[in-house]
Parts: structure tokens; C-alpha cells; sequence
């Protein structure tokens, strides 16, 4: 099967909840980076989703050359477990919770 580095996650989907989608791929894969897109930032469904582990949030709308700005840097940073902070939630390299 394939690899998934990074997944762009809209909050807002026809068939499944951003929060659904979220606890089915960490389910599955769980260390994998979730990377939030919402017109809505401050909704608790999104900071809730941050809490639970996805690296950030991208408040829409936003330019394409931010977007590829911030997957670059989702890439190469290690996943954070907390809230944002500006536009994007990007810790430095850590150490992740034993699953």
C-alpha cells in the first residue's frame, strides 16, 4: 500500500465530520500528520481536533503559496499535542507519546 506523509483535512466535508475523518486515519495510521484547513478556526471542533494531535490549522482563505509554505514546514517539523499558535501549529522536533 502507500505512504501518506501529510494530510490536508478540511473540518468541513459532505459525508464525514472533519473530527470523524481525523479518528478514523489516527486509528489506522497513528502517527500521521494531520494537517487542518477550516473557514472556521476558533470552532471548538477544530481546536478540539488540534488537542487530539493534528499538527495544524490554515485558516481559509489562504494563498497557494502559503499553502505550499506551510506543508513544507508540516514536513519537516515533528507533530505537535497542543493548540495553535498563529497561522499554523509547528513544534519543534519532539518526542511523541508511546501509542
Amino acid at each position: 500500500g502507500g505512504r501518506f506523509d501529510l494530510v490536508l483535512l478540511d473540518m468541513a466535508m459532505p459525508r464525514m465530520s472533519g473530527p470523524e475523518m481525523f479518528r478514523a486515519a489516527r486509528a489506522l495510521y497513528p502517527e500521521l500528520r494531520v494537517l487542518l484547513t477550516s473557514g472556521y478556526a476558533s470552532s471548538q471542533e477544530a481546536q478540539a481536533v488540534l488537542a487530539a494531535g493534528a499538527i495544524g490549522l490554515l485558516d481559509k482563505p489562504f494563498a497557494p503559496a502559503h499553502l505550499v509554505e506551510l506543508v513544507g514546514a508540516a514536513l519537516v517539523s515533528a507533530p505537535t499535542w497542543g493548540p495553535p499558535s498563529g497561522d499554523l501549529a509547528i513544534a519543534e522536533p519532539a518526542t511523541l507519546p508511546a501509542s
